[in-house]
């Protein structure tokens, strides 16, 4: 041991002495040098357990590097030529609250947050930019010269950084503050005078550059390199006497314990002052002092870690398998990595979780877990974060994607990234919601949730590829809802979720969609895509999703239809758990769902395929995906429910694909009278049931019932979801869809025939309804159109595809497919209520929207306009005033025998060919009001002279004006 000399003693009582000064941390590495000034101090250099104080002044040489860990947890650790202030710490234990700031002049960095950060946020002050941390993962580059005016540094950047993990990341300068709020970004700032920009994900290559400087190899500033162990006990836990001193401003804890201790340990902490300081006269005495004792024998090794504390939250496990295999439901997977299936047949590659457990370390929370095939550690935090390579594991191997952390719950999704091998990784823990999730609900209760995108599809919509979802910009998505049923509590459906007649009350429901509308004629795009159902009750007594998803893509306009489907459900733990947290706060849904036919507890594998329009093509055929689901409202609002009936009308142009790919082109179907269309809204069991009737319009050559085009559709019927069954969901007035029937009572079919049967789809349909306010989509580019809205009516989208059953005959292999239809219903005037108002002479003007497809010229798209009518009723006629599909129109209207109907004709006002159109209507009741509003189809065609090269399909809507009706 050195002593201190005189003239070094003397200087310490002339200074702030380090055992007196606030003690904020210690440095945990130093490697190989690195000083230390404390204020109005010398510089000292640092060695491993060393002690930094407040505002010390940190500084590495050209091969240095350090690492300070705070009191509150926090680590900052800076490479060569840094130099660093730590500008300001205050932090009471007793409520793991304080304030935290760094200033870091120049150098690479990677500062970890801990309680401070957490709690109130932590600052760091840059040449560039101040950053504004919580909770976070931060490396950086600060680069002085840059950010005053000089050269770039080579990064290009005055101050480069990766936002690996955290709640937020703020940057402030002269251009601005801008929030970062996702996690796993490049971020850079190009000067103090510009605002901090995104440049994209980072990838591990990224995070290894600034790896490679921080922790590089070379000497050390101790000659054994200490563990965590000796670093903790060498800080020691705060004194129970330590607090935030009154006057906070100047940063000093009362922490007067710690320094007997400091003043004790100073000469063999300390790297001699007066060699800092080069006075030889010092060194001369300190050369007389006599020899020092021999060093005492190192301290006994550290005991054993602890074993790992027992925890409570379950789950499960899931992993790409190594070779292909064929799925229960049929579907060959060739390639399971490249299709992102995750699961299994075989069970190690669905392996369940046992003891989950939130623990805290160095770094921050981690969630750690034990299964059969190995350990699990990975960083948590609450909310959804990225998730970085470094730091994690699991059996097989590290991952980087994404997590979500809650009350009682941890979720991961990601893709190996160890020796660059792509294997899908998925996991769910949590303590699982009581009674297997059916908890009682004393009313009816509305819970919305959000869907985290699949971490390799990385899509904005969910249940399909990023290569389907990048098409369209701002697609619409709706909540995640599930709707509890009232009195009864959240049972899901009995008998396996099947219903054979009406006698089993649909319970507790299940639905999303998401749709858009993108472009403007042939440079338009289009999907509709839902998902709904019921949740069920599996024959082990635990609640579960298991339904399906259907959708309609369009993709380019002049390309056919392509069609989605896949399987859909949770994922269980061990025990077949499935809702994770107090109330069904968090669950998993994947393709990979829970068995619901038998007694089977393990996981089963379902798919899910994107079929474009010609059956050649393989793109896509059958894929998995994998979506974490947080709960972000346990009571949301419901809208007005109501028991009803509505009629009305429905319309689309639909397509056939023959077999060996050869088109037709498409012909036009609507509704003429309004039982065309029959929607039940039935509250007590929150389900929904519809059936579409449509027939072809144009029959004949040159006729003026429309041009000479034909198809052998000549009907064709529509039968979705079903009362008291659970393919169609009601939840109010604007929220509802439905899927493929069950009930034999609406089977579907094509000129009278059903099609190709299975127990899924026995009218051989793959259809889906959804009510426009659940999805609103677009404001249809290139048209002033205004959407009409009115509770006299509804109104909506659907899809649906149709396989010919006749294997041996012409038909073998056909499809009709119907992309993206409307249907409008409501209650019809009755005949007395429209006779009342002819007898009366009422002249009343009505105004609403126009929406459907267009086929023109070889390209396909939705289009939509308005329409003004003013109806006399006194003479049972109007006059009619329309745009649609950027057209102008005008024409007259008659009333039906009927009288609660009416048909017409338009005729185009534009130059160019012309084009007419023919439509059928009803009023329908608003209020108290008998002919309030009126609905109906319009069909569009030119004339036969300019080759019948436009038609169209539409439904049309619209209220009465008051000021202008008697």
């Amino acid at each position: 041991m050195r002593f201190l000399a005189p003239a070094a003693i003397a200087l310490l009582a002339l200074t702030p002495s380090l055992a007196t000064a606030q003690r904020v941390g210690t440095t945990a590495a130093v490697n190989p040098q690195a000083s230390g000034q404390p204020p109005g101090g010398q510089a000292r250099l640092l060695i491993v357990g060393q002690d930094v104080v407040f505002e010390e002044k940190i500084v590495t040489s050209e091969q240095g590097q350090t690492q300070l860990l705070f009191l509150d947890q926090s680590s900052l650790t800076v490479g060569p030529n840094a130099e660093v202030v730590l500008d300001r710490f205050v932090y009471d234990p007793n409520t793991s609250t304080g304030e935290l700031a760094l200033s870091i002049t120049k150098g690479v960095f990677r500062f970890v947050g801990g309680k401070i950060s957490a709690n109130n946020g932590a600052t760091i002050e840059t040449p560039a930019a101040t950053l504004g941390i919580r909770g976070s993962i931060v490396y950086g580059a600060a680069d002085p010269g840059c950010a005053e005016g000089g050269a770039a540094s080579a990064s290009g950047a005055c101050l480069d950084m990766i936002y690996v993990a955290g709640d937020q990341l703020t940057a402030t300068n002269q251009g601005g503050t801008v929030t970062f709020p996702r996690s796993g970004r490049r971020i850079a700032v190009n000067s103090s005078r510009e605002a901090a920009r995104d440049l994209g994900r980072a990838d591990a290559a990224d995070i290894s550059r600034f790896v490679d400087i921080l922790e590089g190899s070379g000497g050390g500033g101790a000659p054994v390199a200490p563990t965590q162990v000796v670093v903790q006990q060498r800080m020691g836990p705060p004194p129970e006497s330590a607090a935030i001193a009154p006057d906070a401003d100047q940063g000093v804890m009362a922490v007067a314990s710690l320094a007997a201790r400091d003043a004790a340990t100073t000469a063999t902490e300390s790297t001699d002052v007066a060699d800092v300081r080069n006075d030889t006269a010092t060194e001369e005495t300190a050369r007389d002092e006599p020899e020092p004792p021999p060093p005492p024998p190192p301290p006994p090794p550290p005991p054993p870690p602890p074993p790992p504390p027992e925890g409570n939250l379950s789950g499960r496990l899931l992993a790409t398998p190594d070779s292909g295999f064929v799925a229960d439901d049929g579907a060959v997977y060739t390639n399971p990595l490249q299709q992102n299936v995750v699961g299994g047949p075989d069970p190690q590659f669905s392996p369940a979780i046992t003891n989950g457990r939130i623990v805290t370390d160095e770094t921050g929370e981690r969630f750690q877990a034990d299964t059969p095939l190995g350990s699990i550690d990975l960083p948590y935090q609450l909310g959804g974060f990225e998730l970085p390579p470094i730091g994690t594991q699991t059996p097989f191997g590290p991952i980087a994607g994404f997590g979500a952390g809650g009350p009682n719950f941890a979720g991961y999704a990601g893709v190996q990234v160890e020796n660059s091998v792509g294997k899908r990784v998925f996991l769910i823990a949590g303590e699982p919601t009581a009674d297997g999730g059916n908890l009682p609900s004393p009313t009816l209760q509305l819970s919305t949730y959000e869907v985290v995108p699949d971490p390799v599809y990385q899509a904005d919509v969910p249940f399909i590829p990023d290569d389907v979802a990048s098409h369209f910009e701002v697609p619409a998505v709706s909540d995640l809802y599930i709707l509890r049923r009232a009195a009864e509590g959240l049972q899901g459906m009995e008998d396996s979720g099947r219903i054979a007649d009406n006698s089993s009350p649909v319970k507790s429901r299940f639905l999303i969609a998401a749709g858009a509308i993108e472009g403007e004629g042939a440079n338009q795009k289009s999907f509709l895509l839902g998902a709904e159902g019921s949740l069920l009750t599996t024959d082990d007594g635990k609640l579960a999703v298991s339904i399906g998803s259907q959708g309609s893509f369009r993709l380019n306009a002049t390309e056919g239809p392509a069609r989605q489907t896949g399987s859909l459900g949770t994922i269980s733990d061990g025990e077949g758990e499935q809702f994770f947290g107090p109330d069904l706060n968090f669950f998993a849904l994947t393709t990979s769902g829970p068995r619901l036919l038998d007694s089977d507890p393990d996981v089963d594998i379902g798919s899910a395929s994107f079929e474009p329009y010609a059956s050649s093509s393989t793109a896509g055929e059958v894929y998995s995906y994998a979506h974490l689901v947080n709960q972000t409202a346990a009571d949301a609002p419901i809208g007005s429910r109501s028991a009803r009936v509505l009629t009305g009308y429905a319309a689309v142009l639909g397509e056939t694909r023959l077999s060996g790919d050869r088109f037709e082109a498409p012909y036009v179907l609507t509704s003429h009278d309004p039982g065309g269309v029959v929607v039940a809204m039935e509250p007590t069991t929150n389900s929904l049931a519809a059936v579409f009737q449509l027939d072809q319009n144009f029959v004949s050559s040159g006729s003026s019932n429309g041009p000479n085009y034909v198809s052998d559709v000549d009907t064709a019927t529509f039968g979705f979801g079903g009362v008291g069954e659970h393919v169609g969901t009601y939840i109010d007035d604007d929220r509802y869809a439905a899927r493929n029937t069950r009930n034999p009572d609406l089977y579907g079919n094509i000129n009278g025939r059903q099609g190709l049967s299975s127990e899924r789809d026995p009218d051989g349909f793959r259809s889906i309804m959804v009510a426009h306010e659940l999805i609103p989509m677009g404001d249809f580019p290139g048209n002033d159109v205004t959407l009409s809205e009115c509770s006299c009516f509804e109104w909506g989208w659907w899809a649906s595809e149709f396989r010919w059953a006749d294997e041996d005959g012409p038909n073998r292999g056909r499809r009709e497919r119907f992309h993206m239809g409307t249907f409008v219903a409501g209650d019809i005037a009755a005949h007395d209520d429209v006779q009342a108002i002819i007898q009366q002479g009422q002249v009343a003007t009505y105004g609403g929207h126009i929406v459907g497809n267009v086929y023109n010229e070889g390209a396909q798209y939705i289009a939509a306009g308005n329409f003004s009518h003013t109806v006399d009723f006194g003479s049972r006629s109007g006059t009619v005033g329309a745009t649609f599909d950027n057209r102008s129109y005008s024409g007259t209207s008659f009333f039906k025998d009927n009288v609660s109907g009416f048909e017409g004709s338009l005729t185009s006002n534009d130059a160019g060919p012309a084009t007419r159109a023919l439509f059928d209507g009803s009023f329908v009741r608003n209020g108290e009001d008998p002919v309030g509003g009126m609905i109906g189809t319009k069909r569009f065609f030119d004339d036969a002279t300019n080759g019948n090269k436009y038609r169209a399909s539409t439904t049309f809507a619209g209220k009465k004006i008051p000021d202008l009706g008697n």
